[in-house]
This record gives C-alpha cells, structure tokens and sequence, in this order.
C-alpha cells in the first residue's frame, strides 16, 4: 500500500478508462478538497462519513456507496472510526 496523505493509504488497479482502489482511511485522514468525480464502493470496515455540500452521511460495514459526477454532487470524505477500509471505482 502506498501513503497517499496523512490519514489515507491506498493501493489502486487502473485501465484506461477506470480505476479500482482499496483504500485505508484513519481519524488524521482531512481531505482538503471537495471532489465532483463519481464513485461507486462498498465499506469493507469502519464507518465513513461523506459530507455532500453540508448534508452529512454515515456509511457503515456492509453500506455501498454511490455518487454522481457534477457540481451537484460535491463531496468530501472523512472517517469516523478509527480505521476504515474501502473499495472504490471511479471513471477515468
């Protein structure tokens, strides 16, 4: 795996048109930016709290996940347990 930020370490299999990421977040994990790519994951462990514009969503063990690209859709990821394993796909 490979550190990509404090807080996040990721290991990722890209295409030319899609990447695949296994993705480590922890409390000290702060994404800086918002994000308008689409995603769609699945939370392996933890819980993941997604804040879309000031609406806040929790995602917990089990829970798929699924954005829409678009201004409409900003988000911003940070976890909530101390340890959270995700997979996401997003387009390239």
């Amino acid at each position: 795996m490979g550190k990509v930020a404090s807080g996040r370490e990721v290991q990722s299999v890209q295409s030319k048109r899609q990447a695949n990421w296994f993705v480590e977040f922890t409390e000290d994990f702060i994404e800086k930016d918002r994000r308008t790519k689409s995603h769609v994951g699945f939370v392996l462990e933890g819980e993941l709290e997604i804040d879309f514009g000031g609406e806040r969503v929790n995602y917990t063990s089990g829970q798929g996940i699924f954005i829409l690209e678009g201004e409409n859709n900003v988000h911003k990821a940070r976890a909530v347990a101390p340890l959270v394993k995700v997979i996401l796909v997003e387009d390239l």
